[in-house]
């Protein structure tokens, strides 16, 4: 596996609450190698979008990191001042977000949002030199360069969220955090999207974080695949070692409730139960209680990660414990 450009090392991220501290993320472990596709999966509510934001340090008060550390390049991001994490921000690390309606300013042209974001990094462009490079990439992005004088509301939502996914490459960054990337995408869009995307990493050695719940997604553009449940990565490994052959009780389960395209399926599979209080979580696996293979062990001590051949897993079935 290549060097990590950036490793996720124990960290947790917490909200403070009237009812007890959130803990929406629990000594997550994760390594990014450089110029490869990680996709980030789990249920609603797991703390993907959370641990994608703690990378850029966008957890906003009351929550905040409780511990580990984010290294990214050598330099842990958990102890840089707030002035040098503007400097990071969008010219060495972006992040597109789900919903563009919430992160694009209504009042300002499309053409206002990009050149801000250029002019932000003081890179020594010219305007006609930022227009250029604004006009060849939503291009690319299937976007006609004259809807740039255009504003958000004018555009379609599957186009606003081109716009975003534009304004995280424009700086060309090392690393792109994309949170639900496609969810306002038709699949004829989606798939030239992938399409570029998959072009792009290899243009410019892009290295991604791809957070979804498309299965479908990760399968066709991912490398490697982290299986997040209730704020911890209990599964990762290389994309095709993973979908054949997954190891944690939960990964089997998610796959399972993929409908299979043979439609030689009785009934589709269901996990029993709902994803644990994050305030107050079970005793020992987090996961035991909906586990159809829990153990003794797994109702009295958290697993700690096996890892052999670059698979990494959380279960008492592969470690201590297992028969």
């Amino acid at each position: 596996m290549n060097d990590p450009i950036l490793s996720l090392q124990e960290l947790s991220i917490h909200y403070p609450t009237f009812d007890g501290t959130v803990k929406a993320v629990d000594r997550a472990t994760l390594d990014l190698p450089t110029g490869k596709v990680v996709g980030l999966v789990g249920e609603s509510g797991c703390g993907k979008s959370t641990l994608g934001l703690s990378i850029l340090r966008l957890v906003r008060p009351p929550g905040g990191i409780a511990g580990g550390k984010i290294v990214f390049e050598g330099e842990d991001l958990v102890k840089k001042k707030e002035s040098d994490m503007r400097a990071i921000r969008g010219s060495r690390i972006a992040m597109v977000f789900q919903d563009p309606m919430t992160s694009l300013n209504p009042l300002v042209r499309l053409d206002r949002h990009f050149l801000e974001t250029i002019a932000s990094h003081g890179n020594g462009m010219s305007k006609d030199q930022a227009m250029e490079r604004i006009e060849t990439l939503v291009e690319r992005l299937g976007i006609s360069h004259s809807r740039l004088h255009e504003f958000p509301h004018q555009l379609s939502g599957g186009m606003r969220q081109r716009i975003m996914i534009g304004l995280g490459l424009i700086l060309h960054p090392r690393l792109i955090i994309a949170d639900e990337p496609t969810n306002s995408l038709d699949v004829i869009v989606e798939a030239h999207f992938l399409d570029l995307l998959n072009d792009l990493k290899e243009e410019y050695n892009l290295t991604i974080l791809l957070i979804t719940h498309n299965m479908g997604i990760v399968a066709e553009l991912a490398d490697r695949v982290a299986v997040m449940y209730a704020g911890t990565i209990v599964e990762e490994g290389d994309v095709f070692d993973l979908f054949k052959n997954p190891l944690h009780p939960y990964t089997q389960g998610l796959l399972a409730s993929i409908p299979n395209i043979k439609l030689d399926q009785s009934s589709l599979y269901t996990m029993s139960g709902s994803p644990p209080n994050l305030i107050d979580p079970p005793a020992g696996c987090s996961f035991h209680p909906r586990c159809p293979r829990a153990m003794d062990i797994c109702r009295q001590k958290e697993p700690r990660g096996i890892t052999e051949n670059g698979r990494r897993v959380e279960c008492f079935l592969y470690g201590e414990g297992a028969a």
